[in-house]
């Protein structure tokens, strides 16, 4: 099985490490999810996979993180990946350091907050 080089967002330990992956199973292993999809675009083909299901399940210990420039804060953990012009999976092209200065992580009690201040803007 061919692998990539990936950068995992882990939202519940707020780290990021820079992680092997193979196939879609292992793209769900280390979301920690049973279905996933693509929550932004990035500049250079990568992508952010998010679980897909991860709204269905909140609970007051439920973190998110926020990725600078996407629409909305990612319930769980990401997954970050390159692809080519084809949508081929390759080597992820941000760097660590680009991905830790661009995420904020937030608790479910800092997104509601957040909400409910952008509904008043």
């Amino acid at each position: 099985m061919t692998t990539h080089k990936a950068i995992l967002i882990d939202a519940k330990a707020r780290t990021f490490s820079i992680v092997e992956v193979g196939d879609c199973l292992d793209i769900q292993k280390k979301i920690g999810c049973g279905c996933f999809t693509i929550a932004t675009q990035l500049p250079r083909n990568d992508v952010i996979y998010v679980d897909d299901e991860g709204m269905l399940t909140l609970d007051d210990e439920s973190v998110f993180f926020e990725f600078e420039g996407a629409h909305q804060p990612f319930v769980g953990n990401g997954l970050v990946m390159g692809g080519d012009d084809e949508g081929e999976t390759q080597d992820v092209k941000i760097t660590l350091l680009e991905i830790q200065n661009k995420v904020k992580f937030l608790t479910l009690a800092q997104v509601r907050t957040q909400s409910r201040q952008e509904d008043f803007a």
